[in-house]
């Protein structure tokens, strides 16, 4: 329920006269005005002002002072297989139309000629308390392939944009960096979209970047039995492996009773 405002005229003292006399205005009269406005406070005040909080807290706290409902964080909708989606806001509604969101990045294939080497996992994009009103198409990235030559196969980038013609909001995560036979570590991308530096592992296999906290690159390895396989989405492949898919994991808020 919305809160009235007070929308009363209170410039009483200025509308007098500049000599306000008898027999239009007596004495008792004049000084009368000088308390009609905060008369006019405090009818507004104990009349409508109170009554409508106390409504409105009958609704949303318990006799004790303690709140009835809070909000709490849900996971709504979390796209995790690599292609093009159509996300909703009357279709997943949130508290007051915040979201929160997470955009991830594809991890970068492995290589898999020779010595083996990780790809970097895909970079990681954190939207904290953003607003979000109407269709927004969601684009997963998919993982890097696996590179049997010269040339590396990066992650795609994940992205979130405005599903109409005008695009007025754009957020993405770059794709990891695949593994090129060079012998040095893929990098991974950081929180931000930013480059990370790259994980443990043994130089002469190469180790994959580190998309930091969802998709770690794999290390690579000389022999099969001693490979670390990607963890999380967005992960680098290692060798034979291709690069983990992204994904976009969508956070909305609800009224919860304690």
């Amino acid at each position: 329920m919305a809160i009235s405002t007070f929308n009363e005229n209170l410039d009483i003292i200025a509308s007098l006269p500049t000599c306000p006399t008898s027999p239009e205005y007596t004495a008792d009269e004049v000084k009368g005005k000088f308390d009609e406005g905060a008369k006019k406070i405090k009818e507004y005040i104990n009349g409508t002002l109170i009554p409508q909080i106390l409504d409105e807290l009958a609704n949303t706290a318990t006799g004790d002072g303690a709140y009835k409902y809070i909000p709490c964080k849900r996971l709504l909708k979390q796209y995790k297989t690599a292609g093009t989606y159509i996300f909703d806001t009357e279709e997943f509604p949130s508290f007051t139309g915040v979201y929160d969101v997470v955009l991830v990045g594809g991890g970068g294939g492995g290589y898999n000629s020779g010595e083996k080497q990780g790809g970097g996992g895909g970079a990681v994009t954190e939207l904290i308390g953003v607003d979000l009103v109407g269709r927004y198409t969601v684009n997963v990235g998919a993982g890097g392939a696996v590179s049997n030559g010269l040339f590396p196969n990066d992650g795609e980038s994940t992205y979130v944009t405005n599903a109409g013609d005008e695009v007025d909001f754009y957020e993405y995560a770059a794709g990891g960096q695949g593994a090129d036979g060079g012998k040095t570590r893929a990098r991974g991308g950081g929180v931000g979209a930013t480059d990370a530096v790259p994980n443990d592992g043994a130089d002469a296999y190469g180790a994959g970047g580190d998309s930091i906290g969802y998709g770690t690159g794999a290390k690579g390895a000389g022999i099969d039995d001693s490979i670390i396989h990607p963890k999380g989405y967005g992960g680098g492949g290692w060798g034979a492996v291709s690069g983990g898919c992204g994904t976009v994991l969508i956070y909305g808020y609800v009224r919860q009773e304690v």
